[in-house]
């Protein structure tokens, strides 16, 4: 029951900060500038949400919550699609510009993530557990 629980309300937070930061963050020239920061921050936050659940116990009804919740419902690949689907028809090289962004960034966002959590709690893992329990 609690993996359900978690599940709803993550997707609810998550919702929320993506529809909240795609009316904060402009859309210059016609580029999805807030789909791309959305995708990419959530890569980096997933990345270094996983690496600290290897250090630390985290219970699986939160990592599933946050992961799969906020995470999940944060980023959507449908909205990333729409946004290359849409820019395409007046702007190909935008267009085109964005999706390579997108699909080198995302892995590499993530993996930076993981490597900065494995370097902080390679320095404070002691420090993490005492804030996290």
């Amino acid at each position: 029951m609690m993996q359900f629980i978690s599940l709803w309300i993550g997707g609810m937070i998550g919702g929320l900060l993506r529809y909240a930061l795609s009316l904060w963050i402009p859309t210059p020239f016609d580029f999805p500038l807030g789909i791309l920061v959305i995708n990419l921050s959530g890569s980096f936050i997933l990345g270094a949400f996983y690496q600290l659940a290897e250090v630390i116990e985290i219970k699986s009804w939160f990592r599933l919550g946050f992961a799969t919740g906020v995470i999940g419902a944060y980023t959507t690949f449908s909205t990333f699609d729409l946004g290359v689907e849409q820019l395409a028809l007046h702007h190909l090289v935008k267009s085109l510009s964005y999706a390579v962004v997108s699909l080198i960034g995302g892995p590499m966002f993530s993996y930076i993530g993981e490597k900065m959590m494995d370097f902080v709690s390679g320095k404070c893992k002691q420090t993490i557990k005492e804030l996290v329990q």
